[in-house]
């Protein structure tokens, strides 16, 4: 389908296609269906996209051009709107529109004949005269040649009235031809006759505010729409808004900028129902990753590290991408966790941990995790409350010069219009801080760093394990303490100093097995261009 702009390019504005109140209704109607995957007047798959006066680019019927993803190739209708059109040669709205027809017929033949663009023409009435052409293109669709279609056009095999519609159809396009300064042979115009009815698809609308598409729209909106979110018709007005202002800028939306859009405004929506599925298989993945968080020191203490939760949550809160980065085994990981399953129920929390996945990518991530596109599955995630993706040991996503990282940031972007944002926490290690800021540049909004255990936790640490004291004889050994990993090692250990010996991580790390069931750095937390040292 060919979308190729003129050689001068107009906005609708500036031509009088700013559209009226029914083509602002009606693509309304249209995003609704965007955000509810429902079908559309000829359309066999959901929408992916809703344009609007799209002249500009090359649609000749422009006035709402809708495009549907089967999984194998797009395909889609322009229609040209009027208030009313009675479809007979004296009415020159409705030849007008079947001028349309005709050019986009002569450009789009192939599209056309292979079933990836059909033709829409869409009037509130007269409903009895568009209801018989709606009639006719049945009929025409259901024959393989415009002789076996006229075949059928007699008395006993269809309706008078319906006969009737053909011949003012058929005078009707030969109006449009003579407005173009073309003559047609009687079977030339028989044969343009029969593929414009083939191809023509009628939509008889009601936009009224008890109309029945507008009243339709509202109830399907309502199962996305959260228990004690705006009501149904206060955001089929807010979308009528939006069709408004993207009308006459010849926009084209897709479901993730609409619901963005929505957010913006301040109107949340539950998951996007075409990718549920897909979401939900993400979801039990992080919940899994995130219940394997140890986060108590030798199975019995927990130390809460109330500061420096006190500044990720507000950082959460803040939004945008938070780095928590501290030495190996200090907390990072448990405090980033710990901070993103405290959130509300409302939260929508992804945890992916890249501590083993040094050279993978992005499609290695997304077929464990079972879905076809992680962007759009998130892009699909509810905006009723917030929505946090927490990428763990970061570190080890700088092995492929940051691509992998890169990607997942793409698939949850913290700002913009195209998708609703996401809030990212990264988690890194302390050597790896420096080239994480440097890569995330302005899009780090928070750094927390995050230090080794204080003298009071420390004391903690002692009276929970009094198998450690010896280890505050000595400044060495007594800085394993500072370090939670290390704690919960020497604990499962058992490892001690003799009376005059000093421990250092070397000894706690070389205890057999150790290595292989617990390793620093598995967890992750946003970071940003603010420090707060910790």
């Amino acid at each position: 389908m060919s979308t190729q702009p003129p050689q001068n390019q107009v906005s609708p504005e500036a031509t009088g296609g700013a559209g009226t109140i029914e083509e602002y209704t009606l693509g309304a109607v249209a995003l609704a269906r965007l955000l509810t995957g429902d079908l559309l007047p000829g359309l066999t798959a959901p929408l992916a996209t809703v344009a609007l006066q799209r002249r500009v680019a090359g649609n000749t019927l422009d006035d709402l051009v809708l495009r549907s993803d089967t999984g194998t190739a797009e395909n889609g209708i322009d229609f040209q709107i009027k208030r009313t059109a009675s479809p007979v040669a004296s009415n020159d709205a409705f030849v007008d529109a079947l001028g349309q027809c005709i050019d986009t017929l002569r450009q789009e033949r192939e599209a056309l004949a292979s079933g990836r663009l059909r033709l829409g023409f869409g009037a509130s009435g007269p409903r009895g005269p568009l209801e018989q052409l709606q009639r006719l293109t049945e009929i025409a669709r259901a024959h393989a040649t415009g002789a076996t279609f006229r075949g059928v056009l007699v008395v006993g095999a269809t309706a008078g009235e319906v006969r009737t519609r053909y011949e003012h159809f058929r005078v009707a396009v030969a109006g449009a031809i003579k407005v173009r300064g073309e003559t047609l042979t009687d079977d030339q115009l028989d044969e343009l006759t029969y593929e414009l009815l083939k191809y023509l698809h009628v939509w008889i609308f009601e936009v009224g505010d008890n109309g029945r598409d507008v009243l339709e729209a509202q109830s399907r909106l309502i199962p996305i729409l959260p228990p004690r979110g705006p009501k149904a018709h206060v955001v089929f007005s807010e979308l009528r808004t939006l069709a408004e202002a993207w009308g006459p800028n010849a926009g084209v939306i897709d479901a993730p900028m609409l619901r963005a859009a929505l957010n913006a405004r301040g109107i949340p929506l539950t998951a996007d129902p075409r990718h549920r599925i897909e979401l939900g298989r993400v979801l039990d993945a992080s919940r899994q990753e995130l219940a394997r968080t140890v986060d108590q020191m030798g199975g019995r203490l927990r130390l809460e590290r109330a500061t420096p939760a006190r500044e990720l949550g507000k950082a959460i809160q803040r939004g945008g991408i938070v780095l928590v980065s501290g030495t190996a085994g200090v907390g990072k990981s448990v405090l980033s966790r710990r901070a993103v399953q405290d959130l509300d129920d409302s939260a929508t929390v992804v945890a992916i941990s890249l501590s083993t996945r040094s050279g993978d990518t992005l499609a290695t991530v997304q077929q464990e995790l079972g879905v076809s596109l992680l962007k759009t599955v998130l892009g699909a995630a509810p905006t009723s409350g917030p929505r946090v993706l927490l990428i763990d040991g970061a570190e080890h996503a700088l092995t492929d010069a940051g691509r992998l990282l890169e990607s997942l940031l793409d698939a949850a972007p913290t700002a913009g219009t195209g998708s609703p944002p996401w809030t990212v926490v990264i988690t890194s290690r302390a050597d790896a801080a420096g080239p994480l800021t440097v890569r995330l540049g302005d899009r780090l909004k928070t750094h927390i760093l995050l230090d080794e255990l204080s003298d009071p936790e420390v004391d903690e640490v002692n009276a929970a394990f009094p198998s450690l004291a010896p280890l505050l004889r000595h400044p060495r050994s007594k800085r394993l303490l500072r370090r939670p990993y290390l704690v919960d090692l020497l604990v499962r250990s058992q490892v001690a100093p003799g009376e005059g010996e000093v421990l250092g991580e070397e000894n706690v790390c070389s205890a057999p097995g150790l290595m292989e069931t617990s390793k620093p750095g598995r967890n992750t937390s946003d970071a940003g261009t603010e420090e707060v040292q910790r």
